[in-house]
């Protein structure tokens, strides 16, 4: 059996786009707590796993991965970050990691009922160091046997690690890309990413 979604992507300067369970947030945009309820989206206590580790895209830069932990209702969150292979956290000015403590507020859903979860965060370029990323990650049940994505035609696998699964990219459009999750049954769940819109620059008003 063959299940087909659309996902929508929006732009902010950390975004967020979710599939199964309730949407969760990125660290910019905090769940709605009348939606899901405040509890399912706060941490449990300060134990976090480190999922699949993936590298940047620019060579030098520090690598990606997905933390994942449970909330007050049991349900999965997941987060993507850099790492030296130590910690876990944002990028600072000197390409150092910041260290994050786990948010109030996550990206997460109840596996239990849904089986996986994806969310899609894109992040624009800062300054001229800090070029736009978009990170493809999820959280996955048992009953996941594989992830890949399938962009400009090609497809690969994307790596799942203790239950997260995670790509990052240089800020493609995602027109036409699907990220299929196939189940021990043989069933697959294909998933539609929306283009990311393109915003020009305005430029400055000259007097």
């Amino acid at each position: 059996m063959r299940k087909l979604r659309t996902v929508a992507i929006v732009i902010s300067a950390m975004t967020l786009a979710v599939v199964g369970g309730v949407a969760g947030a990125s660290a910019l945009l905090p769940t709605p707590p009348s939606l899901v309820g405040q509890e399912a989206s706060e941490p449990a206590g300060t134990s976090f796993t480190l999922g699949p580790v993936v590298a940047d895209p620019s060579s030098g830069s520090q690598d990606w991965t997905v933390r994942t932990y449970p909330s007050k209702t049991d349900w999965t969150c997941a987060e993507v970050g850099r790492t030296d292979g130590k910690a876990f956290g944002r990028l600072g000015s000197d390409d150092e990691i910041v260290v994050l403590e786990l948010p109030e507020l996550g990206s997460c859903a109840d596996l239990a009922k849904e089986k996986f979860a994806l969310w899609v965060n894109y992040s624009p370029a800062s300054n001229a160091a800090h070029e736009p990323r978009v990170a493809i990650f999820g959280a996955v049940s048992s009953d996941v046997v594989g992830v890949a994505l399938t962009l400009d035609g090609s497809r690969k696998e994307l790596p799942v690690t203790r239950g997260a699964f995670l790509d990052v990219l240089s800020d493609p459009s995602l027109a036409g890309a699907v990220v299929t999750v196939s189940f021990a049954d043989g069933s697959t769940d294909d998933t539609t990413l929306r283009a990311i819109p393109q915003h020009n620059p305005t430029p400055p008003t000259t007097g």
